[in-house]
């Protein structure tokens, strides 16, 4: 006499091999041209569950590698930044900066007490802050040239990047519960 235990192990491992087949066969029609609504109809489930098993079947980026990618066109952003900041700045208070930091706070200060001031920033993160503003002006202004179209295609690129990420990171936040 068979243990009931037993024959329901077996008919379970069966079932799942009988799964692992299905999605196998709806993955590799699907990446054989097949129609989802075809696809559906022959598997006898719906079109949702089949755009599910086959998102299943896609490999998961490796995040690791589109933040390596992220930090090179971040980097080569700052760069070019970098680079054209120092144009941006006045000559005459190069040396003293933190003077004329000192200078704007202290003038402003008796109207940042009583809040209608505002504390600046430093006359470096000023300067740097113009020249990236200017650059995005004329990253939209001039957007016919091929080097301005290099750097707007880098752009686009670290803003899909970071959308995937988000995505990436998002996707776990249920999953411990």
């Amino acid at each position: 006499m068979t243990n009931p235990l037993d024959t329901l192990r077996d008919a379970t491992e069966a079932a799942d091999k009988a799964k692992a087949q299905v999605r196998e066969a709806i993955v590799s029609a699907r990446a054989a041209g097949e129609s989802v609504p075809a696809i559906a109809e022959a598997a006898g489930l719906t079109r949702q569950r089949v755009y599910q098993i086959v998102a299943e079947a896609k490999p998961a980026p490796d995040a690791a590698k589109l933040r390596a990618r992220l930090e090179e066109l971040d980097a080569k952003w700052e760069a070019l930044v970098d680079k054209l900041a120092p144009r941006q700045g006045d000559r005459r208070y190069r040396a003293g900066y933190p003077a004329v930091t000192r200078a704007q706070n202290t003038a402003n200060g008796k109207s940042v007490k009583r809040g209608r001031g505002r504390i600046y920033t430093d006359v470096t993160v000023q300067i740097r802050n113009r020249a990236e503003s200017e650059l995005l002006a004329v990253l939209q202004n001039r957007g016919d040239e091929p080097v301005v179209q290099a750097i707007v295609r880098d752009l686009d690129e670290a803003a899909a990047l970071r959308k995937q990420l988000a995505t990436l990171d998002d996707s776990g936040v249920f999953r411990g519960i």
